[in-house]
């Protein structure tokens, strides 16, 4: 019964997510982030099942890192960190509170699967082989579809468990 609305100003420095009732229109700042230049705006935005938090990217320190925000309890989580980005968000699996995301990590011309748990903690690379993986989860996020690709290597698909 809850929409989540993106508000960005016309300068595109401030980011504020408002949570409204679909029923009466009333509506709170649930989110905020501002950016002395720019803000990138993307759909890696996943709410989580306890109804007061979600996991979004941010560039706010310079890389494109994953963070858990708790708005009730105005607490924020940082899920990764380094000097490098997030490239995407692939899922987020509520059972095992795990989230499955590619990142460049050891290059930025690669880009591989890894896992991180929602408090942050363990972070690990699922698919070591050199390379550009493009991965479908599938339902469950017990397997996935990686269709990788490396200079002078011909393109692979697995499926990985």
């Amino acid at each position: 019964e809850n929409l989540c609305i993106y508000r960005l100003n016309r300068h595109q420095n401030k980011l504020e997510l408002l949570q409204t009732s679909a029923a009466t229109g009333h509506s709170r700042v649930i989110y905020t982030e501002e950016n002395k230049y720019y803000l990138e705006i993307n759909d890696n935005l996943t709410f989580l099942p306890d109804g007061e938090s979600f996991i979004l990217n941010s560039e706010k320190d310079g890389y494109n890192h994953l963070y858990l925000w708790n708005w009730e309890k105005q607490k924020e989580t940082r899920l990764t960190s380094g000097n490098w980005d997030v490239d995407k968000l692939v899922g987020v699996d509520e059972e095992s509170r795990t989230i499955f995301y590619t990142a460049g990590v050891e290059s930025p011309m690669e880009r591989k699967l890894y896992r991180v748990g929602w408090d942050g903690a363990h972070q690990t690379c699922i698919t070591p082989a050199s390379g550009v993986h493009n991965i479908t989860a599938c339902k469950g996020f017990h397997y996935f579809l990686d269709n990788y690709s490396a200079l002078n290597r011909v393109p692979v698909a697995a499926l990985i468990d």
